[in-house]
């Protein structure tokens, strides 16, 4: 998505930064479920990165997160559409607020019966 300055430890569910703050405002988070597999591996179950004017697009590699239920990219740069590949997903939520999307709602995300936030 455009986002350069990160590395995630999977050991600790921790998103570092790697450079500064751009704003106030920012809040880039992880969190993870230990209690799935009695407590021997972690999933992460939420991802929120917002006010850093990330440029790029949403990737559809989320997908690839079975146990991921809230995404926040709220007020970034991000372009272009919504990745159908997200209708794979079990998302109870997806905040996308102040972005640059473009196009229509893919049909496919009408698959998550989890989804309760749009």
């Amino acid at each position: 998505m455009g986002a350069t300055n990160w590395s995630f430890n999977g050991d600790t569910c921790n998103l570092d930064l790697i450079s500064e703050v751009l704003s106030q405002e920012a809040n880039a988070s992880t969190g993870c479920d230990c209690s799935t597999t009695n407590n021997s591996d972690c999933h992460v179950v939420w991802i929120t990165v917002k006010f850093y004017s990330l440029p790029g697009v949403l990737s559809p590699e989320l997908m690839k997160l079975p146990y991921l239920k809230s995404i926040d990219f709220a007020y970034n740069y991000l372009n272009g559409t919504i990745p159908p590949e997200w209708g794979m997903t079990q998302l109870q939520e997806i905040s996308l607020l102040g972005n640059r999307i473009t196009g229509k709602i893919p049909p496919e995300l009408g698959n998550i019966t989890t989804l309760t936030k749009l």
